[in-house]
């Protein structure tokens, strides 16, 4: 594997000392630290701004397209995003170095974004400028596309991106996005890695249930005050969970485990078609694999009185719903109102907070995903590749009418513990990690442009 190019961890620790903070509230957003990380781009690849068209989206998102010699070819599209969570509040102090330090210590790259996903923008770039550099020049056309608000919905930059190539009348070959890792095998229960790509996608929608009584004195309960009403409701909610099955996605993915794993597991998995009851129950004893097998519904918001001694005149929950493939947001909220069957609880999807139906499977027969599959066989030769269906939202789904082979995968080795690092405390990237990423790109680029 070739050595990383000079100065790249460099360049990586500044675009992680940028604070490209989102917030559901855009009004708090620094737009001038979007603007500086355009800047710090353009300063840190300079073969990359001379030789690729570059378009500012939606004020902050970027698009960039490396023009290749046959237009018969349909492009591939490499996928990012520039913005980040924030810190929660309270935590700044446990972090062992700034979260947004840009600090290169200890073998690692420190940071909020290191993981996700900064490390892939960079890398990306970082590749196409070395390749530049070598004199490459595609037949097939490349386009980058870098979001600037992904971590709230990406209803601005992502839909904005994918709104301006539909208008050209843009299709790709393949998109790559963020969704799946090289992890260890023992999650999956074989002794190879993983390398998981995600080739689905769950939907996600937000249900708010809210009801109303009358104001008063908690010593002098009401016998159906709001609060009690919504508990009942949430209550019946959480006590239907939607039935596990298993997907196409499962299946693929457990027919590329069924050759590592013992007897007679291997021969359980290979014969789905008799024993799919007794492996659909034993799996969802993993919530991980569980969540993979059926719709999800978590009530993640409750709010009721201001105080403790005052009923409230209103009760309001959230619940977070993760569409399975083959079900959809019209469909969820008949249940739910099957499930509470109670006219005084008010049903609504919250389209503020952005919504999405699921995402069905991209091949994996696709001359593709034989270019991953090779390319993760290369610097990842320990690892068995897998299918899987990202449980996340990301901007990839809205590429859905531009594309019909959408993989989501980043060229990283994770450990469990960098698993809680992500939109946690403590998100770093090694330096072994991020050669691999850049060399990872530089190989996929060259496989993929023909």
């Amino acid at each position: 594997m070739a050595p990383l190019p000079t100065g790249a961890l460099n360049r990586l620790a500044d675009a992680i000392a940028i604070a490209t903070i989102s917030y559901d509230d855009r009004d708090a957003v620094d737009r001038e630290a979007f603007s500086a990380f355009h800047d710090l781009l353009e300063q840190s690849f300079p073969r990359l701004h001379q030789n690729l068209l570059r378009e500012v989206v939606a004020e902050h998102s970027l698009l960039y397209c490396w023009p290749g010699s046959d237009p018969d070819l349909e492009p591939i599209l490499f996928m990012s995003h520039i913005d980040v969570v924030p810190i929660e509040a309270g935590t700044e102090e446990d972090w062992a170095h700034p979260p947004f330090g840009g600090v290169l210590a200890e073998g690692h790259v420190w940071g909020r974004g290191t993981i996700d996903t900064k490390s892939t923008l960079m890398a990306v770039m970082e590749a196409i400028e070395s390749l530049l550099e070598a004199g490459m020049n595609p037949r097939r056309s490349v386009y980058l596309a870098f979001g600037h608000d992904e971590e709230v919905g990406g209803a601005q930059g992502g839909a904005a991106i994918v709104a301006l190539l539909r208008r050209r009348g843009v299709r790709f070959e393949y998109v790559l996005d963020e969704g799946g890792a090289v992890v260890s095998g023992q999650m999956f229960g074989i002794a190879p890695s993983v390398a998981a790509v995600g080739t689905a996608e769950k939907g996600m929608v937000n249900v708010e249930l809210s009801t109303h009584g009358d104001q008063g004195h908690a010593s002098m309960p009401r016998p159906d005050n709001a609060t009690s009403r919504l508990c009942r409701a949430v209550t019946k909610v959480e006590a239907s969970p939607y039935p596990l099955r298993m997907t196409a996605t499962m299946a693929s993915l457990l027919a590329q485990l069924a050759d590592h794993m013992p007897w007679p597991r291997r021969m359980l998995l290979k014969n789905l078609w008799l024993f799919e009851h007794w492996v659909v129950r034993e799996l969802a004893r993993d919530p991980v694999m569980a969540a993979a097998m059926h719709t999800t519904q978590a009530t993640t918001m409750l709010e009721g009185s201001s105080k403790a001694n005052t009923l409230a005149s209103r009760a309001r929950a959230v619940v977070n719903v993760r569409l399975l493939e083959g079900d959809d947001s019209a469909g969820v909220m008949a249940r739910i109102k099957r499930t509470i069957d109670d006219p005084e609880v008010e049903i609504r999807l919250m389209d503020e907070l952005g919504r999405s139906e699921p995402v069905p499977p991209s091949s994996i027969e696709a001359p593709a995903f034989d270019a991953l599959r090779e390319t993760v066989a290369e610097l990842f030769p320990d690892a068995v590749i897998i299918p899987h269906t990202v449980a996340g939202a990301t901007d990839s789904r809205q590429f859905a009418p531009l594309c019909d082979n959408i993989y989501r995968f980043a060229p990283m080795r994770l450990q469990a513990d960098d698993l809680c690092r992500i939109h946690g405390t403590d998100e770093r990237l090694s330096f072994e990690n991020y050669r691999t990423m850049v060399a990872f790109f530089r190989a996929l680029v060259t496989r993929g442009v023909g």
